[in-house]
């Protein structure tokens, strides 16, 4: 199974309103609020450890380091452009479903930036990556069956709604789009 890597440019990236570059640990204090009375960590499943809010942040945050440091897709920092805030995770990852490799447009906002069109924003932003500098055929975004929100992201952005598989334990649709 041949892995699409990313090239250079994928790592200094912006959309209208967002920066994103790599993870640092230095990030991982501003990522803690994401892992603090979060109804939506089921979505993402990390619900069910028992790790502390510490020590999920450095978990999510060290997996994207790891990954950036193996030139593979991974999550990056999402910044507001007008403050240099950091707000969320966002990118590409991929997965292997069914024996075959999936590229997925992921991304996790912290909760006071929710509901203001950064996700559909940025997703919208890595499908045009994607579509400009992978020789892919499509790419998919796997969303809990109860999150609506992700959802919607996903239509507004042309994704269409596949199938449910088991993914990480939880149940999943898999939206898709043609590149």
């Amino acid at each position: 199974m041949t892995r699409p890597a990313p090239n250079a440019a994928y790592y200094q990236q912006a959309s209208e309103r967002l920066t994103f570059r790599p993870l640092t640990s230095a990030d991982i204090e501003a990522w803690i609020p994401f892992f603090t009375n979060n109804s939506g960590l089921r979505f993402v499943g990390a619900h069910a450890d028992d790790l502390s809010p510490e020590e999920k942040s450095l978990k999510w945050i060290e997996r994207q380091i790891e990954r950036a440091a193996k030139v593979e897709f991974g999550q990056l920092a999402v910044c507001r452009k007008d403050t240099g805030e950091f707000i969320g995770v966002g990118g590409i990852i991929s997965r292997d479903l069914d024996g075959a490799c999936e590229l997925e447009i992921t991304y996790s906002l912290l909760q006071a930036h929710q509901g203001n069109g950064f996700a559909t924003e940025l997703a919208r932003h890595f499908m045009e990556y994607a579509q400009q500098h992978l020789h892919i055929s499509s790419l998919i975004s796997l969303i809990h069956v109860d999150n609506t929100a992700s959802m919607n992201v996903a239509t507004k952005n042309g994704l269409r709604r596949e199938r449910q598989i088991e993914f990480m334990e939880m149940p999943v649709y898999i939206y898709r789009i043609q590149c």
